[in-house]
């Protein structure tokens, strides 16, 4: 006799089997009747959708966060190709913006030839340099032993990458031009070069690397003391005080003159508008007594650094105004220039992208 036990372990399922011409119809099922499914189905436990293995779900929070990053990387690549005025929402849409900017200069660069070629001028010169320099050394490729070819690629590329770091005043006049020129191509008035002198250029450029390397050098001592992960937040300052920095040089290598306008009457405008900058008046506003004794040696310190940085109050000003919109541009010139070689390539697509972005910041003042 047939085994008949696995038909008591539960109620028979009901089969509907197609109708055939000239049947009875079939009977509709019991609406009484328990029906189980065939496979084990989603459940709960514990707040965490699980599925027949029971292992948790995690697939909503991947999707939302991918279609997050899809969302940003849309928005980014967007603004790259048709870049419209600043958005008026919230930090993220002005990180986002100010991300961008560096890469709406790469694609004017690559769009138009004289801007392609004039940026790559600075790059052959490095290159003929690194070559004279790798053809010169025969005696000691003789003493290291290695072939002829390997030995001048691997002395070529490093002096490249030794040089390219270059301080960027030996360019500042071809980088003023290429962001004129950029700002007009992306469909703004006509507007002329900001050039600048070659010793003003040099004495900036001096300016700055004291300015990078003292400026917070107080903060981080005593944060490097007192905490157990100091030298961790020390870099962490010095980083941010050098990327404030590098953002405040890039919005200077945008700087464009209306036609017939001097650098000299632009000057003049900017020191009678000049304030103090904000680290400046952060350890001002201090009012005891105590602390401002304790403080003496940080005031003394940014009123040095207010010194060598005054010809920077417009773009200091627009840093602490925009923190949201000059971190994007922050990262995004981190993003280019940080690779070794290529970052002499890439700094005129900054200086067009600031000054796309200080023609943006005129528009949104109006």
């Amino acid at each position: 006799m047939a085994d008949t036990s696995a038909w008591n372990n539960g109620p028979i399922p009901t089969v509907m089997w197609p109708r055939m011409s000239g049947s009875p119809p079939a009977a509709p099922p019991d609406p009484g009747a328990r029906t189980t499914a065939p496979y084990p189905t989603a459940r709960t436990r514990g707040g965490t959708t699980t599925g027949s293995t029971g292992v948790a779900d995690v697939e909503g929070p991947r999707k939302d966060a991918m279609g997050d990053l899809r969302g940003f990387w849309r928005g980014l690549v967007d603004i790259v190709r048709s870049p419209g005025p600043i958005p008026r929402g919230g930090p993220r849409e002005r990180f986002t913006y100010g991300l961008a900017q560096p890469f709406v200069g790469v694609r004017v660069m690559l769009r138009d030839q004289t801007i392609l070629g004039e940026s790559l001028a600075p790059v052959l010169l490095l290159a003929a340099v690194c070559t004279l320099v790798a053809l010169q050394t025969d005696d000691l490729r003789a003493s290291s032993g290695m072939s002829s070819g390997f030995y001048f690629l691997a002395l070529f590329f490093g002096t490249f990458v030794a040089m390219a770091p270059i301080p960027p005043f030996l360019f500042a006049r071809l980088y003023a031009r290429i962001a004129a020129r950029g700002r007009t191509l992306l469909g703004f008035g006509p507007r002329e070069p900001y050039i600048k002198g070659w010793g003003r250029a040099a004495g900036e450029t001096l300016a700055q690397t004291i300015i990078i390397a003292i400026g917070v050098v107080p903060i981080t001592l005593v944060v490097g003391a007192i905490t157990e992960l100091g030298a961790l937040w020390a870099w962490v300052i010095q980083a941010g005080w050098t990327l404030h920095w590098m953002v405040v040089e890039a919005l200077d290598n945008g700087r464009t003159l209306r036609p017939g306008t001097t650098v000299a009457a632009v000057e003049c405008e900017e020191t009678a508008a000049r304030g103090s900058p904000w680290f400046v008046r952060g350890v001002a506003r201090v009012k005891q007594p105590w602390a401002r004794t304790l403080l003496t040696p940080l005031r003394m310190l940014g009123e040095i650094i207010e010194s060598l940085g005054r010809t920077w109050s417009r773009e200091i000003a627009i840093v602490e105004r925009e923190p949201a919109l000059a971190a994007g541009v922050g990262a995004g010139v981190v993003l280019l220039l940080a690779v070794p070689g290529l970052n002499l390539l890439f700094r005129p697509a900054v200086a067009i992208g600031a000054a796309h972005l200080r023609a943006r910041l005129d528009e949104y003042d109006r």
